[in-house]
């Protein structure tokens, strides 16, 4: 409350630790003249609990009509301050609750100099570092066949930083569950805000739900790649067809499919069978060099027999 002219504020409960379901914090004004001598300001450390630290020092800061002044105390330590009549004054500890203490209510810290002395005194209690426990559940979303892996690895992160890890199997009954201690607060006494995290698993999207994770069965992707065969050429499939010539009788006509690369097929007709007695072309030319060599070597037999013969003639003459 800030102190108004003319009254005297007194003051309790407005610093400490909760500890019930409810606190009071208390500010009485009363009505006065300001006192004409000045206030003797009384500050005291007190500290509690088994294994608690009696060298460490607390920190404090002291505002008196505005004016801070910042000091340590140590277990049943004190100091002292003169307030001009009327002043105003604040009296705060900055880290009550680090290292795992707790403060207990402080009474006529913030107030106005009525009174001779004033002494206000601020208990510290340790009680350990307070710790709380973090449970979740792995729950999966998955085709009956599926083979679940052996093992998951669940991280607990505290504020947005990675605190722990453990790694989850599943119990004797087939669920995984799992579960983290941590610190309630932190070194400021700010309570940490804890959330959990999966580590990455191929084939599975995870889904936190508070402090339980849900995995949902992701199938591959197939990717199928079709290879097409481009034939520049057609491909011949030449039907047998045997023709028969009678008297009076058209042969028939055989025909020749050709496949192409798009798979059609096309249809070419052939010349009609000679008729008999005609001039037989032949289309095997697989004998024309047979015959032509004859030919040459018939030429050259011939023009040979014709030397053989004048030579012949000449030695008869006389």
């Amino acid at each position: 409350e800030t102190p108004v002219e003319g009254y005297v504020v007194s003051s309790s409960g407005h610093q400490g630790t909760v500890t019930g379901q409810e606190s009071l914090a208390d500010f009485k004004n009363l009505l006065c003249p300001p006192c004409p001598n000045p206030t003797k300001l009384i500050v005291k450390k007190l500290v509690k609990g088994n294994g608690a630290d009696l060298e460490k020092e607390f920190r404090f800061v002291v505002r008196i009509n505005g004016e801070e002044t910042r000091f340590t105390l140590k277990d049943n330590e004190s100091r002292e301050f003169t307030l001009p009549p009327g002043a105003s004054y604040l009296v705060l500890e900055e880290d009550p609750y680090g290292d795992g203490y707790v403060q207990s209510a402080v009474f006529n810290g913030q107030g106005s100099a009525a009174d001779k002395i004033i002494e206000v005194v601020f208990t510290n209690t340790f009680i350990g570092e307070e710790v709380i426990t973090i449970e979740g559940e792995k729950t999966w979303k998955v085709p009956a066949e599926t083979v679940l892996p052996a093992s998951i690895v669940v991280e607990l992160l505290g504020d947005g930083k990675l605190v722990q890890a453990v790694t989850v199997t599943p119990d004797s009954s087939g669920r995984w569950r799992y579960s983290f201690t941590a610190p309630k607060y932190d070194e400021d006494g700010g309570e940490i805000q804890y959330t959990v995290r999966e580590r990455a698993l191929a084939g599975y999207k995870a889904t936190v739900k508070g402090y339980d994770i849900e995995n949902l069965f992701v199938p591959p992707s197939t990717v199928t790649s079709t290879t097409q065969t481009d034939t520049t050429c057609a491909t011949a499939q030449p039907s047998t067809a045997t023709s028969t010539t009678q008297t009076g009788t058209t042969a028939a006509k055989p025909t020749t499919k050709a496949t192409g690369s798009s798979g059609a097929t096309s249809a070419s007709t052939t010349k009609p069978a000679p008729k008999p007695g005609g001039n037989v072309k032949t289309s095997d030319s697989s004998n024309i060099w047979l015959w032509t060599a004859l030919m040459i070597g018939s030429a050259f037999g011939l023009r040979f027999l014709v030397l053989y013969q004048r030579k012949a003639v000449r030695r008869g003459k006389p």
